[in-house]
């Protein structure tokens, strides 16, 4: 290229010949102009180099031996030229107006980073209707926040939903190869807050394909858990090197005590310590834990529940007691309140109060309340009577 190109788009690339493509497409096809696209490959066995090798010039092409995703962007990163990189995953996509309007974003002010919401498609390119994060991203200065709550901070979207300057990345990179063979993001969304600001763009610029090889949430809960805590962990790694080579007292423990990941793996210890193997509980979470429907031997059924699925908030006090009996009918003899459905003692004061004077709490504390609902230390005076209800 005759003169710097407005940004470097790095496609790390295994084995995703069949979406491979698309990517690099997408990648040529940015409003902002010719970028420069280098496309890394770590050993694919599939036909992912003759895909990249066709494009000839277009792109930079890197073929290298199989070492895992963070020795790609590594690679990639080394013989970028531009002041805005993005790392594009090889199953995604990027939208046209993306590297422009990273570029007005970036001109503000010394951003560290830009990121965005993703759509999320299928295997086939169809878009769901959905997006990832289904949160509100965070943006401004947030290395205080960072400092004293840790990785839970802040929000981000996968790797292709974001983009660096290259200034910040010379500060950090290379990544370390060993610890983030996968999930190299993670060491850069990390500590990003720490070396500049961030901007969001609220409108999606990039698009996330959902597949079979990439579904975290069609593992079994436990696995997907492990998987946020392993993420979260290495995340906090990161920004723990960070502050100790800089001398600044940061609380790990005070970070963990916030992860959600963490609180839900403590309040899954709590539940299994108090109800026994065998017994069925009623989950009252809002269906945000993701629990399957068997937990270490116990049944989970979702509150409300129909057809086997989280059906949503009940109408009334009195439409929760009723569903509760129903349930307890069929041989329900727990209820667990998580502490993100805590409003509950709000919302629902009647039914919460019934629960409370009805029957013994087993477990208080900032994750869970847990009650025995299997007999009654005594009957109300004003139960709710039972309806029926379809499963």
């Amino acid at each position: 290229m005759s003169q710097q190109p407005p940004a470097s788009i790095i496609i790390s690339s295994y084995n995703y010949g069949r979406y491979l493509r698309q990517a690099i497409d997408s990648a040529l096809d940015q409003t902002a102009g010719p970028c420069q696209v280098i496309v890394v490959d770590d050993g694919s066995t599939d036909d992912s180099p003759q895909i990249i090798r066709s494009y000839g010039d277009r792109v930079l092409p890197i073929l290298k031996g199989n070492a895992g995703q963070a020795s790609s962007f590594n690679a990639g990163f080394s013989v970028a030229q531009a002041p805005i990189i993005i790392f594009l995953d090889s199953d995604d996509v990027l939208l046209p107006s993306c590297v422009e309007r990273v570029s007005a974003a970036m001109a503000r002010d010394a951003a560290s980073k830009v990121h965005w919401p993703m759509m999320i498609i299928d295997a086939d390119g169809r878009q769901t209707g959905r997006l990832v994060p289904d949160q509100r991203l965070s943006e401004g200065d947030l290395h205080h926040a960072i400092l004293r709550d840790g990785p839970e901070a802040y929000s981000w979207p996968p790797t292709s939903g974001n983009a660096w300057s290259r200034e910040f990345l010379s500060r950090i990179m290379p990544i370390p190869p060993h610890v983030y063979q996968v999930c190299p993001d993670l060491y850069l969304a990390a500590l990003a807050p720490m070396y500049g600001t961030m901007h969001r763009i609220d409108q999606p610029q990039s698009c996330w394909r959902v597949h079979g090889k990439n579904q975290t949430w069609s593992l079994p809960f436990e696995q997907r858990l492990d998987r946020l805590i392993w993420r979260w962990d290495v995340a906090c790694d990161a920004l723990i090197t960070y502050c100790r080579e800089r001398r600044l007292a940061v609380d790990r423990q005070r970070w963990m005590s916030m992860a959600w990941c963490h609180r839900v793996k403590a309040a899954i210890e709590d539940l299994c310590a108090v109800v026994p193997p065998g017994e069925s509980f009623v989950l009252i979470d809002g269906d945000e834990w993701g629990t399957d429907e068997w937990l270490r031997g116990r049944r989970r059924i979702a509150f409300m529940q129909r057809h086997g699925q989280f059906w949503g908030l009940p109408g009334s006090d009195d439409e929760a007691m009723a569903e509760l009996e129903r349930r307890r009918r069929h041989g329900v003899g727990f209820v667990v309140l998580a502490w993100g459905s805590f409003w509950w003692r709000q919302m629902y004061a009647q039914f919460i109060g019934g629960l409370e004077s009805r029957f013994p709490v087993l477990l208080r504390n900032d994750r869970v309340i847990i009650y025995d609902v299997r007999k009654p230390a005594r009957q109300a005076d004003d139960c709710a009577q039972p309806t029926a209800a379809a499963d």
